[in-house]
């Protein structure tokens, strides 16, 4: 009885073959339809904490630089934007799928009413941004004497 030589096929070259076919026909990548387009908006996950003396808002932020993340406050409202940038090596990298998201985010956040906007500190540390927003000192009511 022979023995028959079954050619080993990579089942990623093909598929990488049938992108770039289907990307000249239509001009755009078969695997951003499934997993999102990289430019597209996309919204980091984020935790809110309080204590008695501040609000700590986390996050998550992996592969990403503090100089491509910005914090601003306008009327109340503190915005976090930035962008994770797709960086691949055409010549050495063979792309198989892809999960994460890439391209611009932005998530904005009321502050509280009792939140003090002019002490608000950031810190950058293992992938997540720290936001501490310290609490104003409550004001105590105040007795109006009638005359």
């Amino acid at each position: 009885m022979g023995m028959s030589l079954m050619r080993y096929v990579n089942p990623f070259e093909e598929l990488e073959q049938i992108q770039r076919e289907l990307d000249r026909f239509f001009g755009d990548g078969l695997l951003s339809r499934f997993f999102g387009r990289r430019d597209e908006q996309w919204y980091p996950a984020v935790e809110l904490r309080e204590t008695d003396k501040e609000y700590q808002l986390m996050v998550d932020l992996p592969g990403i630089n503090k100089e491509d993340v910005e914090i601003r406050i306008e009327d109340n409202l503190l915005t976090i934007t930035g962008e994770r940038k797709f960086e691949r090596d055409e010549k050495k990298e063979n792309i198989h799928f892809v999960e994460r998201r890439y391209g611009r985010f932005t998530r904005s956040f009321t502050l509280p009413s009792n939140a003090n906007p002019d002490k608000i500190t950031a810190e950058f540390k293992d992938g997540v941004l720290h936001v501490t927003i310290p609490k104003r000192a409550e004001r105590k009511g105040k007795k109006i004497t009638i005359k």
